[in-house]
């Protein structure tokens, strides 16, 4: 069941991305060094290794927080997957 609702979520979420960069006729390069339209969403996966979230705490709760490490490209596919942020 997991596996099915997994693949589920990974095949809509490629769906997506390809279907957005299309429309906005972006391209971008993921970590494998080839355009999205010939490589598999795991290369997207991979785009998002190394960030960091940074959080603080005061008397038990988060009182900031932060992301490190965001790259352009990865600004780029957050973008391409929800156009509000």
């Amino acid at each position: 069941m997991e596996v099915g609702l997994s693949l589920f979520v990974y095949s809509q979420a490629d769906h997506k991305l390809r279907l957005a960069s299309r429309k906005r006729r972006q391209r971008f390069l993921t970590n494998c060094e080839g355009p999205l339209k010939n490589r598999p969403f795991v290369g997207v996966f991979q785009l998002f290794r190394g960030l960091d979230i940074l959080l603080l705490h005061q008397n038990g709760q988060a009182v900031h927080r932060q992301l490190l490490n965001l790259r352009p490209a990865q600004l780029q596919v957050i973008s391409l997957l929800d156009p509000q942020a």
